[in-house]
């Protein structure tokens, strides 16, 4: 028996300071009984700060004596150092409280496996620099073999609340381990290890609960080798940008029974509602097939090796499944992927299916030349697919549809560059080495409303050129035709395309603004397009074009068209027609050249000629340009010739245009002429009108003109001169009074010269000219046909009211639009009428009229005209009123008295007030039956 003692244990080791181990309040009791059995009945002593309690009982206990502790090794440290490490490391861990240590045994000393041994260690908080945690309890038990030939086993369990590592964290931890000691080999014949974390933690993520399961045991199909197994299983998994419902690792290693390696290694991870920030899945499984060599030759931590290097020796295979997954809008039902390494080549493969798409891809890469070679063959609903590009494009693939998926191929190959540890420069270093070709290949579908009956796009892509043989876009009634490449290493790119498309059904996929232009056209059948495109798509400004159209049946802006041919070249924003030609039912029309400038919205005509109405043209042109030409119309289609420049853009008055007319029957307001030949001069915002020659009711008319709409005032300025030769009154005064009634005849010749005016005020109008008329009858017009009845019943039955005019002439002055004229002279042989005053364009007249009796009468009339000279001052009248309803008063009240004696049968109110006659009117008169006397008889 032995109370209250101390123990001190000097510990010395090799280059070390010397250590002491002290055992305080060492107290026990040995009791050695019959049949050499010892009886520990305790034994117990305060040891770094911790209470140990031993007690047991050992049969044939005197054979303890001969027990012989294990050789150790050559290079084995001594008891010493072993102590003395152990001591240093143990004064590293501080307990909280007073912790106990209790061991039990019993066993027969003969056999030490028959000894059964229970330890349990309980510490209220225990902290060390490897790990801490609170009411910490171990419990350790050996227990005997139950038969001879079996083997001990050690029963461990462990649990702690709130431990900590520097690995991780839990809020409760238990730990089982089982295993059987190795007698022979390093390594335990069979052991099993549970451990069960709650509330664990650590810098890679959080998980609610966490079991593992560790099993080794020999295995049962190889007798030299060990199978190990672990299975964990981690539910409600947070990480730093994932999540997992429950998740589960099993590895199986088979390996020799004193090592790990070599060995092969089997692995299977599955994950339940696994969410990340690129792809979410309801479940995905990882099986691995892994071949480890020595450990000696595993290399995976030498930086100075590539990647591939390092796993040279580790051949494997994988094989991922995935089952509703989600990666952003794509929903991938089922895919699969395996992957097999052995050096020196890595392939992989996968499949997927998602509702009625499927797809498949295989890759293989040589380690040796780094040459990757893949192929791809699948049919996937494009707007699946959307989510994997970019935005703007995945707006437009919104707008595809097709009736089903279409279907892809792509087969190819290229080089990695040979670099460790840098990052690979993907133009520069892979893409001169990628070749591949492919297609893709669609059934019917449309976007943006436009339909199509098939697409075909087959690419080839080597040495950096990429290659097209055609792709085709086909509708029921057409379709376009592609060829050509394009260089990735100049950006330059070269096309020939073919096409009877409709092109008319590209308005709905085209912006608002740009869609009018569509409406512009009307054809059966669509044009022929041929065309060569060429450029470089990294700068759109370099892009050009050449190529020829034909239009057959089109209407375009309301003008139809019987067939159009024209060869055309683009390039810099300038679209340049050659050699147009426009054929109409009887008209046709071409030019040198036609160009459009899109940067500037300007039109050029060179030498643009032809048998067509002007106004079919600018039509065609724009309501701009047709509001200019539509006063000036030919009935027919008249020679024409057109050269200019005509500006597009609102606000630019850039215009300096030539037209040539030659042609007839013309009209121009209520002028209508046989023929008409004109030079159209366009500038700015002036036009001018010259060389005008033409035929106006047998006339021979020419002139010219001059028009200024200037946008910064209201008022648009014009002048005009026109020159008339042997016109036909009657048919003249026809036009410009198309309601005119009555019989009026003559030739006239005059001139009009209009130097000032403006379009905004009917006032405005500054000029001068000269009319003269030949063999005329004018007394059906109003202003002269007043004086009609007074001089018919001057001489009854002379008839000098309806005489005939042999002659007449005047010259005018307009001012502020008011003619004014001093000499208006009209001769007949019995009689001269001369008109002084002036006439306004609301027609009011304001003037002296003066009738000569018998003045023009041959040989005598001057002298018979100053007998009468008193007879002639008798008519002399002041006139008022308007063009077409004139007023008269005469000018001398005696000349009422001094006409009576020449009118013995009328009364002086009769003669001047016709209108007031008792006799009943006379029936209105027309040109077919006419109401004027019977034209006088020659004296």
């Amino acid at each position: 028996m032995l109370r209250g003692g101390r123990l001190f244990w000097p510990l010395v080791a090799t280059n070390r300071p010397k250590r002491t181990l002290v055992l305080e309040e060492l107290g026990g009791e040995l009791a050695f009984k019959r049949n050499d059995t010892w009886e520990l009945k305790y034994i117990e002593a305060n040891i770094l700060n911790t209470h140990v309690r031993f007690r047991g009982d050992i049969t044939n206990a005197s054979l303890i004596r001969e027990w012989r502790l294990p050789a150790p090794s050559p290079d084995a440290t001594t008891p010493s150092d072993r102590w003395h490490t152990l001591l240093s490391e143990a004064e590293k861990v501080r307990f909280t409280g007073r912790p106990e240590l209790n061991v039990i045994f019993s066993g027969d000393a003969t056999d030490w496996k028959t000894f059964d041994t229970k330890l349990k260690f309980t510490a209220t908080a225990v902290d060390s620099p490897w790990a801490s945690g609170t009411n910490v309890t171990l419990a350790i038990e050996l227990l005997p073999p139950p038969r001879t030939n079996e083997p001990t086993r050690i029963d461990i369990k462990a649990s702690a609340q709130n431990t900590f590592t520097r690995w991780a964290t839990a809020t409760n931890l238990d730990l089982k381990l089982v295993f059987e000691p190795p007698h022979t080999r390093s390594h335990p014949t069979n052991f099993l290890l549970l451990i069960d974390l709650h509330g664990a933690a650590t810098p890679w993520g959080n998980a609610g609960h966490v079991f593992t399961e560790v099993r080794s045991h020999p295995s049962g199909t190889n007798e030299t080798l060990k199978e190990t197994r672990a299975d964990v299983t981690i539910e409600n998994f947070v990480g730093q940008d994932s999540t997992a419902n429950r998740a589960r690792i099993t590895a199986t290693l088979a390996h020799p029974f004193d090592n790990f390696f070599p060995s092969t290694a089997q692995t299977a991870w599955t994950f339940n509602d696994l969410e990340t920030p690129a792809a979410t899945s309801q479940w995905i499984r990882v099986n691995t097939t892994l071949a480890l060599p020595e450990q000696s030759q595993i290399r995976l931590a030498a930086t100075n090796l590539a990647w591939f290097e390092r796993i040279a020796n580790l051949p494997f295979q994988a094989n991922v499944s995935v089952s509703n997954t989600a990666i952003s809008q794509l929903l991938l039902p089922s895919v699969d992927l395996q992957a097999h390494w052995e050096f020196p080549e890595l392939r992989l493969e996968s499949g997927g299916q998602m509702e009625t798409d499927s797809a498949s891809a295989q890759f293989s890469l040589n380690t040796d030349t780094r040459e990757v070679t893949f192929h791809v063959r699948g049919s996937m609903d494009h707007r699946r697919a959307a989510s994997l590009i970019s935005t703007n494009a995945s707006e437009w693939i919104e707008d595809l549809s097709f009736v089903s998926p279409p279907t892809n191929f792509l087969q190819g190959r290229f080089v990695l560059p040979s670099v460790t540890n840098s990052t690979i420069a993907w133009r520069h270093d892979v893409l001169p080495t990628l070749s591949l070709a492919g297609e893709f290949d669609s059934p019917a579908g449309a976007f943006r409303g436009v339909s199509f009956s098939s697409i075909r796009i087959p690419i080839t892509l080597t040495n950096s050129l990429w290659q097209t043989p055609g792709i085709s876009l086909a509708q029921s009634n057409g379709a376009i035709r592609i060829a050509g490449s394009g260089d990735q290493s100049t950006s330059r790119f070269h096309f020939e395309v073919a096409s009877d498309f409709d092109l008319l059904t590209l308005r709905s996929a085209m912006p608002t603004n740009a869609a009018s232009f569509f409406d512009w056209f009307v054809w059966p059948a669509p044009p022929r397009i041929n065309a060569a495109l060429s450029g470089y798509w990294t700068n759109f400004a370099t892009v050009g074009s050449s190529g020829s159209v034909a239009f057959t049946n089109t209407t375009f802006r309301e003008q139809f068209v019987n067939s159009a041919t024209a060869r055309f070249i683009y390039t810099n924003q300038l679209l340049s027609i050659l050699d147009p030609f426009v054929r109409r039912k009887g008209e046709w029309g071409t030019a040198d050249g036609i160009a459009l400038d899109l940067a500037h919205q300007r039109l050029y005509l060179t030498n643009a000629i032809g048998k067509m109405a002007p106004r079919v043209i600018t039509r065609a042109i724009g309501p701009r340009i047709d509001a200019v030409v539509a006063p000036y119309v030919f009935e027919g289609s008249p020679d024409a010739k057109t050269h200019g420049v005509f500006a597009l853009k609102p606000g630019d008055n850039g215009h300096d245009v030539r037209f040539e007319v030659d042609g007839g029957p013309f009209h121009w307001d209520r002028f209508h002429f046989e023929k008409a030949k004109a030079v159209l001069l366009w500038k700015g915002d002036t036009l001018t009108i010259t060389n005008t020659s033409g035929r106006w009711h047998g006339a021979a008319v020419n002139g010219s003109a001059f028009f200024d709409f200037d946008r910064t005032t209201p008022d648009n300025l014009f002048a005009f001169q026109a020159r008339l030769e042997d016109g036909d009154l009657r048919k003249i005064l026809k036009d410009l009074q198309p309601d005119r009634k009555g019989k009026v005849e003559g030739r006239v010749d005059g001139e009009l010269n209009i130097t000032r005016a403006y379009t905004t005020d009917w006032k405005s109008w500054q000029g001068q000219g000269f009319a003269h008329m030949t063999n005329g009858l004018l007394w059906d017009i109003p202003l002269f046909g007043v004086f009609s009845p007074i001089l018919n019943a001057v001489l009854p039955g002379a008839g000098l009211g309806n005489s005939r005019a042999r002659d007449a002439g005047m010259t005018f002055v307009i001012s502020n639009s008011v003619i004014h004229t001093k000499d208006l002279e009209i001769r007949a042989t019995a009689m001269r009428m001369n008109y002084k005053g002036t006439v306004d364009f609301d027609q009011k007249v304001e003037g002296r009229m003066e009738a000569e009796l018998l003045r023009d009468f041959p040989a005598i009339g001057f002298l018979i005209s100053k007998v009468l000279w008193p007879v002639t001052k008798l008519f002399e009248y002041e006139i008022t009123g308007t063009l077409n309803d004139p007023k008269t008063a005469e000018r001398y009240f005696i000349s009422k008295a001094l006409l009576a004696p020449l009118h013995p049968l009328k009364t002086l109110k009769e003669l001047f007030n016709p209108e007031e006659k008792d006799s009943p009117p006379s029936p209105p008169r027309t040109e077919e039956t006419p109401a004027n006397p019977p034209a006088p008889k020659s004296l």
